[in-house]
């Protein structure tokens, strides 16, 4: 029997003891994380939107100890099981200085959504986007009078493709970062006042995202153990000509809209949840597995932040993205700016996911593990689990090229790796 809040996993309950490293978790930062999400959630009928309002009822200033409690009274831990292993990535918000008008310095467009961009969501857009010819792998079209047709790639918008349309809504100085900010899919940008505004996602032109990271490597520009997030942006802006075409071959391109800043500055970007996520706490997830606003325990050996050897953390599935497919594939935010721009571009690891569901019969919170109820044995698994997406592969070593010419290189392999994922929470 498939349950209510998740789908298409291979799941087994645990005790709380078999969680490595639980009882050394900070719970009240977990407790605080959950009870963002519980502001969307507790309005409900089901399990979890009673544990959200008695979460809701809790102590403002809340003990570690009955932090704790609460998610061993009202939930179940269950080890994800799938035909792949798991792998963790991270994003983050990037900060950025940029101007409401063009000047010399910042003269790079961010784009507001055109009119014309049509999503392939619907039954009905996709019907009209199969009379049209389009490939079935376009998530969004352009519409135009004599039908549906593929949208502008990132090369030819950037070859000029909508000016004079005035779309621009903001101008920054670097196009490296603007290529990553579309990564990330939302950021923090610096008004030359002082003043921050936030830009989120708000569509995009519906091509498959390819990694730039990885066309580095198999030109024999990068080795593959050099591939982080500061060696890819040192090479693009130390090699402007290629870098604007190794970037041109990626050609999903996104638009954004300004972002109401109702949690303030000090607070993260919104997920697709609704709520603001919460630097090393929220994970994005395949949305088609995972209901958002469940806790998620994640044991990944190996991990290295700030002297933590191991990373074991109960997190928050408060967020999505195009490129988290598959029932043990998450993505860790990370914070905003470039402290959390390090950790998550050298966040790429294997771990394991333990999925919290709420239990049918909570426990008094305080009540000893030992006195917990007897744990249901069955192993869910429902018809979804067949269908689960493939993980690619790493990319080969590169070749040892001395000199690579610039009409062999090959940028177009769509792929993906730590920073490819878009952080839509629309798709």
């Amino acid at each position: 029997m498939a349950r209510p809040n998740v789908k298409g996993l291979q799941i087994s309950p645990v005790d709380f003891s078999a969680l490595p490293g639980w009882r050394r978790d900070d719970h009240v930062a977990a407790f605080a994380t959950f009870l963002h999400s519980c502001d969307k959630l507790s309005s409900g009928s089901d399990q979890l939107a009673r544990a959200c309002r008695v979460a809701k009822r809790q102590p403002r200033r809340i003990s570690e100890r009955r932090a704790r409690a609460f998610f061993e009274s009202y939930f179940v831990p269950h080890r994800v099981r799938s035909a792949r292993r798991g792998l963790l990535t991270g994003y983050y918000e990037p900060e950025m200085y940029g101007s409401r008008v063009r000047t010399e310095k910042f003269n790079v467009p961010l784009y507001r959504r055109p009119r014309d961009l049509v999503a392939l969501t619907s039954k009905s857009a996709r019907r009209a986007a199969r009379r049209a010819g389009l490939s079935g792998k376009l998530t969004y079209a352009m519409r135009t009078r004599s039908g549906l047709a593929p949208y502008l790639t990132r090369e030819q918008i950037e070859s000029g493709g909508l000016d004079g349309r005035g779309l621009e809504i903001l101008w920054l100085a670097d196009p490296v970062d603007v290529f990553f900010l579309h990564i990330q899919g939302s950021g923090r940008i610096i008004l030359p006042d002082g003043s921050r505004m936030r830009v989120g996602f708000d569509g995009k032109n519906g091509y498959g995202y390819s990694s730039v990271g990885r066309a580095l490597v198999r030109n024999g520009f990068l080795r593959k153990g050099e591939v982080t997030l500061d060696s890819v942006k040192a090479w693009l802006r130390a090699n402007p000509e290629l870098g604007r075409k190794a970037m041109w071959h990626n050609k999903s391109f996104i638009f954004f809209r300004e972002l109401n800043d109702h949690h303030g500055n000090d607070t993260g970007p919104i997920g697709a949840q609704g709520v603001a996520l919460v630097g090393g706490r929220s994970l994005a997830v395949d949305r088609r597995h995972y209901r958002l606003g469940l806790p998620i325990f994640l044991s990944v050996p190996g991990f290295r932040k700030d002297g933590e050897k191991n990373l074991r953390r109960l997190m928050i599935a408060q967020d999505t993205g195009t490129a988290i497919k598959g029932a043990r594939r998450g993505d860790i935010f990370w914070g905003s700016g470039k402290k959390a721009g390090e950790i998550a571009g050298r966040t790429y690891h294997r771990g394991e996911f333990y999925v919290f569901l709420p239990r049918p019969r909570p426990l008094a919170i305080g009540q000893r593990i030992a006195r917990m109820g007897a744990m249901p044995k069955r192993v869910v698994q429902n018809s979804f689990t067949a269908v689960l997406p493939q993980m690619q592969a790493l990319p080969p070593k590169a070749g040892q090229k001395s000199i690579v010419r610039e009409e062999s290189l090959d940028f177009s392999a769509p792929a993906t790796h730590a920073f490819s994922r878009f952080r839509t929470g629309m798709d």
